[in-house]
């Protein structure tokens, strides 16, 4: 506890009594020659600081920030500078900084200090809004939470977004997405792993398409998410008549009503599981193919594989068209194949190509 205020014995006693109750180490240290003729702010983080370092060592440390304290920074950062990284908020990890209530809200903080009865106190300076943090905490925030009261989590959700760009994120988005664009369609896939779509660039993509360029997409992108990970097939519908369709490792974005099309069965004799594979890329590269989508294989050699019926949200009349046929959807027939007991087979097969897009 760095004592700096009038009230700081109280503060000193409530935290080290809590600390003894629950058994935990309790250190506490003075400020000393605090230049308070200007900029005290500042000057006080840095001599805070220092102490965390020289308390610390290497080991971390943990501080109590949590979400309303990085959007008022955000605001004041957004008045200062023009830099997109530094309107990221306060880093919820910084070096040997951990900031473990980057996830919480204040008002969620004082319901579980109020239910489980954890002692606080409030530090009547954070009323003086001679100081720049207070002036946004005490004046202009109220004002956007009475108007806005979604603030903070679109403030949340746009600046995980904005982090994913600048790849400050500490989620990991492992994606390796490719994306085939068409003037009304955009096909987002991967041929490696089934954690190929992240949030920016579904949203990036439905942007592109939408007719309607405002609007609130977030919940309808965590929605999206969700679906992908459930294996769901949609369609799901978003702002400005967008309609997403989703497969095994894939998905189809349209901002126009999909009508049902002829198709063709392309055959190929004996192909080995390389030249399929070279020939899937390929066809899922091709703009004039992209309504082809999920890319259905139609199999001809007696295969000791076991027919099923793999359902689509996507083009109903050709699937009820292949009902008939040993079918399977492209990516799940790739992962089929790349099994050892049938990876050296040669296989004959067709692929049902839509005709070319309008």
């Amino acid at each position: 506890l760095l004592k700096l205020t009038p009230q700081g014995i109280s503060e000193e006693k409530l935290v080290k009594n809590f600390c003894l109750k629950l058994r935990v180490n309790f250190l506490s240290f003075k400020l000393k020659d605090l230049d308070t003729s200007a900029n005290f702010e500042a000057n006080a983080r840095i001599k805070r600081y220092e102490i965390f370092d020289r308390a610390s060592n290497s080991a971390k440390v943990l501080l109590a920030h949590h979400i309303d304290d990085s959007f008022e920074w955000y605001l004041l950062q957004s008045f200062r500078s023009g830099r997109l990284r530094s309107t990221l908020g306060i880093p919820a990890l910084n070096g040997k900084y951990i900031r473990p209530f980057m996830s919480v809200t204040k008002a969620q903080i004082l319901r579980y200090a109020q239910v489980n009865q954890v002692p606080f106190l409030d530090d009547p300076t954070n009323n003086d809004i001679n100081f720049e943090r207070n002036y946004i905490r005490n004046t202009l925030v109220p004002l956007i939470a009475k108007r806005h009261p979604r603030y903070l989590y679109h403030y949340v959700q746009r600046s995980n977004l904005l982090a994913q760009n600048l790849n400050k994120s500490l989620t990991k988005v492992v994606s390796d997405s490719k994306i085939t664009r068409t003037s009304n369609s955009s096909l987002i896939y991967s041929f490696k792993n089934n954690n190929y779509l992240s949030s920016g660039v579904a949203l990036e993509e439905i942007i592109r398409l939408s007719h309607k360029k405002r609007g609130n997409l977030t919940q309808q992108i965590e929605k999206l998410l969700l679906a992908v990970k459930n294996f769901k097939k949609g369609p799901l519908l978003f702002s400005g008549n967008v309609k997403v369709y989703i497969d095994d490792q894939m998905i189809l974005i349209r901002n126009q009503e999909f009508s049902s099309k002829s198709f063709v069965l392309e055959k190929f004799e004996k192909m080995t599981f390389s030249e399929f594979e070279k020939l899937s890329h390929a066809i899922i590269n091709d703009q004039r193919l992209i309504d082809s989508f999920p890319f259905w294989i139609v199999l001809h050699d007696p295969l000791k594989i076991e027919k099923r019926a793999f359902t689509s949200s996507f083009n109903p009349v050709l699937l009820g068209e292949l009902k008939s046929f040993h079918y399977f959807p492209m990516m799940k027939f790739l992962k089929l194949w790349h099994k050892p007991a049938l990876r050296s087979k040669k296989i004959t097969l067709s692929i049902v190509k839509v005709n070319v897009n309008t």
